[in-house]
């Protein structure tokens, strides 16, 4: 029996690096310009892995819809995502 928890770890995955980069954007306009660019990293490697979670729950049929959802949270997520693939 096919569970969707690879989907569902994906989309929690996706979230937490939005909301990573957030408060990596208010610490840089803070002024703490080092502990924002280190958030802003986690964030992005962070988005990279919910995307491939969500790409391999799409393939594997893991939670096909929620992995459709975490990558496109992901991708709007992370700013170097967007760049990349041209969203």
């Amino acid at each position: 029996e096919k569970t969707a928890l690879l989907g569902t770890a994906a989309i929690v995955l996706a979230i937490a690096a939005a909301i990573a980069q957030g408060f990596a954007i208010a610490l840089a306009t803070g002024g703490d310009f080092a502990q924002g660019t280190v958030l802003a990293y986690v964030a992005i490697g962070a988005a990279v892995v919910a995307l491939g979670g969500g790409v391999a729950a799409i393939a594997l049929n893991r939670g096909r819809r929620v992995g459709i959802v975490a990558c496109v949270v992901a991708i709007f997520a992370n700013p170097y995502l967007e760049r990349v693939l041209g969203a």
